[in-house]
């Protein structure tokens, strides 16, 4: 009787509302490399009603779930790119221009090849991860945009560059709302490029 009582009141309690907001992160994922583009949303509490906009229109969701994936339409114009690069002996110096959409909080960049090979030089400085097939290069937050990467390489191989761009915001044109919800948004880009030397 009286314990049940406590149990419903207990689980039926939410520590939101009168005044505190529940928090709910939207994570928009969009990954070139896997294929993919998801918009995860997770709260320490269920989410409850939430409304996805986009410039597709909008997308209700009721959930007693803590999580929950919905498929985006991949936003375009998140990065243009430009190589050049300049030979000399056994070597190549690629320069790559980086143009991202907004301001990106952090650009996380790794060079990778086949077999192990020397980063001889780079304007950012870089760690060599073991094994020596991949270098992180360290661009830093808040990164000055239009960003231009220099990195000089061995001759006669093949690369990929993986570019990463995360945003303490959501895409253009799309959002995250629901009663009594404060929504903090986060947007993670992926792309690799091929650099043939």
């Amino acid at each position: 009787g009286a314990l049940g009582a406590l149990l419903v009141l207990f689980f039926a309690h939410s520590p939101y509302g009168h005044g505190r907001s529940q928090p709910v992160a939207a994570s928009y994922r969009i990954d070139e490399v896997a294929g993919y583009s998801v918009l995860e949303l997770e709260s320490p509490a269920p989410l409850g009603r939430l409304t996805v906009r986009s410039r597709l229109g909008e997308q209700s969701i009721s959930t007693r779930g803590r999580t929950q994936i919905v498929p985006l339409q991949n936003p375009e114009g998140l990065l243009d790119t430009a190589l050049s690069s300049l030979s000399f002996l056994d070597r190549k110096n690629i320069t790559i221009a980086l143009q991202p959409w907004g301001r990106p909080h952090r650009i996380r960049l790794t060079l990778r090849a086949p077999e192990e090979f020397v980063l001889f030089d780079a304007n950012f400085p870089s760690v060599r991860e073991p094994g020596g097939r991949e270098y992180t290069v360290l661009v830093g937050a808040n990164p000055p945009v239009p960003l231009e990467v220099q990195l000089t390489v061995p001759r006669e191989r093949s690369y990929s560059l993986e570019i990463t761009l995360e945003y303490l915001q959501g895409p253009d044109g799309y959002d995250v709302a629901g009663p009594g919800k404060a929504v903090s948004s986060r947007l993670t880009f992926r792309r690799q490029l091929v650099l043939k030397t």
